[in-house]
Parts: structure tokens; C-alpha cells; sequence
């Protein structure tokens, strides 16, 4: 029986996040960044009894008044599914998401993991900011999460 869980909701609360990203990486996206507004996204989940993690590569950044999707560009720190990785119960996972621009009237957006999987998670209502670079906890305890 495939049974689908709701998507869990989350708030955002003021966070000052440091996630190591590689060099390389950036210097990848710089060009992206300044030209076509890529959008950074540094999440940390705190875990509490959690085994292993991955996310799902249909995640995006969805714009609460157009309903336009940025999709998803890259991943650091994380695996995406089918695969998954190990992560230690009490600790917090950090990683960080790099999405394609979102359109230039956007004002608030919603972060979605958008797959099939039982558990999966969301952050709902976040404000737009000029430097398009936002850290968001994901407070919940998601299955996609502790499998």
C-alpha cells in the first residue's frame, strides 16, 4: 500500500548560520550568481533521532504570488535520493541548497521538497532579501530525515 504522508510545516526563526562551502564551488557559481541571481539557501536541521538522510533532487524555491518554481542547481553537504548518508543522532546537519533565480517581482517564496516520500519537509513563507542568501532551520523531525 503506498501511503503518502502531509508535508510538514516549519517556521523561520533569525538564524546566524556558518556552512563551509567549497572554493571551487563558488567560484563555479559566481558567475551565475552575479548575472542570473542564483539563490543560496544554508539549512541546518537539527537532528534528534535521526540514521541517515538524503533530498530529493525536486526541490525548489516556489514564488508565493506568480507560483514560479527555481529549480534546483546543486547540492553541498547532502546526498541526493536514491542515495543517502549517514548523520548522527544529536547533531545538526548543515547543508546548502543553490536554486536558480527567482523572478524579479518576488517578495516571499516557499522552500518545498517536493517528492513522493513520506516525510518530506517545506519552510513556508520566506522574505525575500536583496542579496538572495538565506539561512532556515528545519525544525522538524521529517521520515526523509531518520529512515
Amino acid at each position: 500500500m503506498n501511503h503518502q504522508e502531509p508535508l510538514i510545516e516549519t517556521t523561520i526563526p533569525t538564524i546566524a548560520l556558518s556552512v563551509k562551502v567549497d572554493a571551487g564551488i563558488i567560484e563555479d557559481f559566481l558567475p551565475q550568481i552575479e548575472e542570473q541571481r542564483i539563490v543560496i539557501v544554508h539549512c541546518q536541521y537539527p537532528n534528534k533521532i535521526g540514521k541517515r538522510t538524503h533530498l530529493c533532487k525536486t526541490t525548489y524555491l516556489i514564488d508565493k504570488s506568480s507560483g514560479t518554481k527555481s529549480k534546483l542547481l546543486h547540492a553541498e553537504n547532502i546526498v541526493f535520493a536514491p542515495a543517502w548518508m549517514p548523520i548522527q543522532e544529536g547533531t545538526t546537519l548543515k547543508f546548502t541548497l543553490f536554486f536558480s533565480g527567482l523572478p524579479k517581482t518576488c517578495i516571499t517564496f516557499d522552500l518545498i521538497e517536493d517528492c513522493t516520500e513520506a516525510g518530506r519537509f517545506y519552510v513556508l513563507n520566506i522574505q525575500r532579501k536583496t542579496d538572495d542568501v538565506y539561512n532556515v532551520i528545519i525544525e522538524t523531525t521529517p521520515i526523509s530525515f531518520w529512515h
